[in-house]
Formats: structure tokens, C-alpha cells, sequence
């Protein structure tokens, strides 16, 4: 996949397919968690997306849990980046952005808040 300029595009949820075999499933835990975050501070990160064909425009390569979260706070739009990407390359960055992904112990998210 070659690098481009990324801009982000605000995507109807309804345009939106998840893939076949996606790398993570969101648990309901994990999206509780992140639409009460999303409602405090916002959208933090946009998802991404590829251009599909058929009867929806977009299937989902990363951002699977923001997504379920702006579901669950009844958005009908979410920012997006939509990557040209083939099936191929877009495993590829579904599996580059959920290893960058590390669990962050509580000890360390308080003193990051803290610091803040």
C-alpha cells in the first residue's frame, strides 16, 4: 500500500460493512467503556475504511470498538479515513493498528491523567 496524504471523511454508519474476518471483535465491556469516553471527550481518532463494492459504499479495517461505540451513542456519521487499499493490504493495516494497540495498566492511565 502506497502512502498518501490522509484525510479524514465524515461516513453515514448505514455506508459501512464490518469484514468477514476481522482481526478483534469488540466485547460489550470494551464499548461500554469507550462510548462513555467518546460522550465525554469526543471522537479522538478517526476509523478506517476501504471502498467497497456492493450494497454498502465501505468495509471497516480498523477502529472496530469506536465504531460499535458511536453505534451505541446513536450516531448516524463518524469520521473516517478511507485507505486505497485491496483485501490484502487492508489485513495488513488492520493488523498494524491493533498490534500498536498495548493495554495501559490503571496505575499508569491515573498518572497519565494526572500529569495531564
Amino acid at each position: 500500500m502506497k502512502q498518501h496524504k490522509l484525510t479524514v471523511e465524515i461516513i453515514p454508519l448505514a455506508q459501512i460493512a464490518w469484514p468477514a474476518n476481522p482481526i478483534r471483535r469488540p466485547t460489550k465491556e470494551a464499548v461500554d467503556r469507550l462510548a462513555e469516553s467518546i460522550a465525554a471527550l469526543g471522537l479522538l481518532q478517526p476509523i478506517g475504511l476501504r471502498a467497497i463494492q456492493g450494497p454498502v459504499a465501505f468495509e471497516l479495517i480498523y477502529g472496530g470498538q469506536r465504531l460499535a461505540a458511536a453505534k451505541k451513542l446513536g450516531w448516524s456519521e463518524i469520521p473516517a479515513v478511507v485507505l486505497a487499499a485491496n483485501a490484502e493490504d487492508a489485513a495488513a493495516a488492520a493488523l498494524a493498528e491493533n498490534r500498536v494497540r498495548e493495554a495501559m495498566n490503571p496505575v499508569a492511565e491515573g498518572a497519565r491523567v494526572r500529569e495531564g
